[in-house]
């Protein structure tokens, strides 16, 4: 074999390699571009879930406003926790165009995981003292419209005479034992709620990102 053919066989060779590295490149990013876009699809399903549940809540609290205007505490606490789910949906749709408006390509793919991560990240942040503060507020605003008609009950019957089973003073004081309650209540129970619905695909996400930079 003589040098030209020597050198024609080399750069034969040497292409194929290349060819093949490339090929085999191009199959690694796609692998972990759909990887994130399998997760995201997660996280829109968890999103449109807490969304239809929103949904089915304002039309109950909208039959309650529609069907007992007369009920003043009815109305008031529907009326309420109407408009905390109007807020919610808005929330929630804005969480959704946010993670689906990224580009998840193999060029982009890292600066987009980065964005998802920090977006989600912050959507359950906001999502989890939300819900930690506005349940117990609403609660405690529920209490407090039926402590208020128990009273001018109460005053009732202190006028005719009739013996309450529970004095003003003692409903005051379970209804402060009953708010921090479920205040500890609902702090636990959404941050495990949220960490099933978001945690967990966040975590994955930080994986993904973690070996597209390592590899």
């Amino acid at each position: 074999m003589n040098l030209d053919e020597l050198k024609t066989t080399w750069t034969d060779y040497t292409s194929e390699l290349v060819h093949e590295n490339e090929v085999a490149e191009a199959q690694v990013h796609i692998m972990l571009s759909q990887q994130p876009e399998s997760i995201i699809s997660k996280i829109n399903k968890s999103l449109l879930f807490e969304f239809s549940l929103l949904f089915l809540c304002s039309v109950i609290f909208l039959f309650v406003i529609n069907q007992y205007p007369e009920n003043h505490f009815l109305f008031d606490f529907s009326l309420m926790m109407l408009g905390v789910c109007v807020v919610f949906s808005g929330f929630f749709i804005y969480q959704y165009k946010a993670i689906n408006s990224l580009d998840y390509g193999a060029e982009n793919l890292s600066e987009s995981l980065k964005k998802s991560i920090s977006s989600l990240n912050s959507f359950i942040k906001i999502y989890f003292y939300s819900n930690a503060i506005l349940a117990p507020i609403g609660f405690f605003v529920g209490m407090l419209f039926s402590y208020n008609i128990f009273q001018v009950e109460s005053e009732g019957e202190n006028e005719s005479s009739t013996p309450t089973i529970m004095q003003v003073d003692e409903y005051l004081i379970f209804f402060i034992l009953a708010a921090v309650l479920v205040f500890v209540f609902f702090f636990f129970f959404t941050k495990i709620y949220i960490h099933k619905l978001y945690g967990v695909h966040l975590k994955s996400l930080k994986e993904c990102l973690a070996e597209l930079e390592s590899a």
